[in-house]
């Protein structure tokens, strides 16, 4: 009998990323950071100017970072499952 099928490159990418958590908790850092940032700043340049337009882009930003991560999320959280049923389909050796 031949054991279970290898890993795919996308599942061996996404279990490669908790090798390192440091790392992880970085790049996950930046990214969240990447929304926070724009999203804080027009904010307050609507408190000083109340022009409705930079509050709107403003909640905005969050909201497409907040769905888009949901998605992501799910995607991840079934990458993980496939790694793991494969992992625990091996079995003791």
């Amino acid at each position: 009998m031949s054991d279970s099928p290898e890993l795919t490159p996308k599942e061996q990418y996404h279990a490669s990323l908790y090798k390192d958590p440091r790392q992880l908790f970085r790049r996950a850092l930046i990214h969240k950071l990447s929304f926070i940032i724009p999203s804080a700043t027009l904010m307050i340049i609507w408190f000083f100017t109340r022009d409705p337009v930079h509050a709107i882009l403003g909640y905005g930003i969050l909201l497409y970072q907040a769905v888009h991560g949901i998605f992501l999320a799910r995607r991840g959280i079934l990458t993980t499952n496939r790694v793991l049923t494969k992992y625990e389909s091996k079995g003791p050796q």
